[in-house]
């Protein structure tokens, strides 16, 4: 049975570390080390970090840099041959280091092991229906451009593999002359891994996510930024993918996700987030035949009167 280091990106979270750092300490079995890396925070996260005394490693940063590099930081200090992730505001059930990374002892040719999660905070329940990989390792590239069934703090997977793919990275845009760092580079290293190595999963939802106020809600901004991530994967997953057949198959998945994205946005006639997406969609090779369509819808709303809620998203 290998050892398993937990890792937790920290930013301004002082609130959340008991409930998370108390749940990985209650673990059934056991961790053999927590890493946390901060990324410059303002609040008490640093202090209350210290409390834990040599249960955690505390890494400080001297400036922010975002969740991915304080994740690779955090996974380059650590000495097992698990990693599993942790965002500080979710929390796991006692058996989630059992049952997941047990899934990893089971299943030698599985990369990355991972569990439905609980739902709580603004919204609940259980959630993805169907991890499509439930207790016998599978492939999950072509599912995961599509659909992302996996949530970060689910996931534990091999060190050796991070070694292969190399370290996370967060999309990132320059406002008003400020770096902002996107949500989402978790999804875009899973993507990368599932090229690699199959995925198993539990049915059982050992992990809670918490989802803040208004996190849950779908805007053609959050829409275009998962987009970014999946284009920011197929980039480099091209050097790898060398049959044209898992190739096009791959872009179709994405094609699909894409489509199902512009149509609902249209459902809900938000006509200046359809325009945005447009935009985004004509400039993307791959995407322009599937957005082509909407134009018409975007610019027009088919002569319809504009509803409100049909400004610029």
């Amino acid at each position: 049975m290998s050892s398993c280091s937990v890792i937790l990106p920290c930013y301004n979270v002082a609130q959340f570390l008991d409930r998370s750092i108390g749940a990985v300490l209650r673990q059934t079995r056991k961790a053999h080390e927590i890493i946390a890396a901060d990324d410059g925070s303002t609040d008490d996260t640093v202090r209350r970090l210290e409390k834990f005394g040599p249960a955690v490693r505390v890494l400080r940063a001297n400036r922010n840099e975002g969740p991915a590099q304080r994740r690779n930081d955090a996974i380059s200090a650590a000495t097992s041959d698990y990693i599993a992730l942790l965002d500080p505001d979710d929390w796991w059930a006692e058996n989630h280091l059992e049952i997941v990374a047990g899934l990893l002892d089971r299943f030698p040719e599985a990369g990355v092991a991972f569990s439905k999660v609980r739902l709580a905070g603004d919204i609940e329940g259980i959630w993805p229906s169907d991890t499509f990989c439930a207790g016998q390792p599978k492939d999950l590239l072509r599912i995961m451009m599509r659909n992302p069934v996996i949530q970060a703090s689910s996931v534990v997977f091999r060190r050796s593999l991070f070694e292969r793919m190399g370290p996370f990275v967060d999309y990132i845009e320059i406002r008003n002359g400020k770096k902002i760092y996107g949500w989402g580079g978790d999804y875009e290293w899973l993507l990368r891994a599932a090229a690699l190595a199959p995925f198993v999963s539990s049915d059982m939802p050992t992990s809670y996510y918490y989802i803040r106020p208004n996190e849950a809600v779908v805007t053609p901004a959050k829409l275009i930024h998962i987009h970014r991530y999946r284009l920011m994967a197929l980039a480099k997953l091209r050097k790898g993918i060398t049959d044209e057949k898992t190739w096009q198959d791959v872009l179709d998945r994405h094609q699909m996700a894409w489509e199902e994205d512009l149509e609902r946005i249209w459902m809900r006639r938000e006509l200046g987030g359809l325009r945005r997406m447009c935009h985004f969609g004509m400039s993307v090779p791959h995407l322009r035949r599937h957005t082509v369509h909407y134009l018409p819808r975007a610019c027009f709303g088919w002569l319809r009167p504009a509803k409100r809620g049909d400004g610029p998203a």
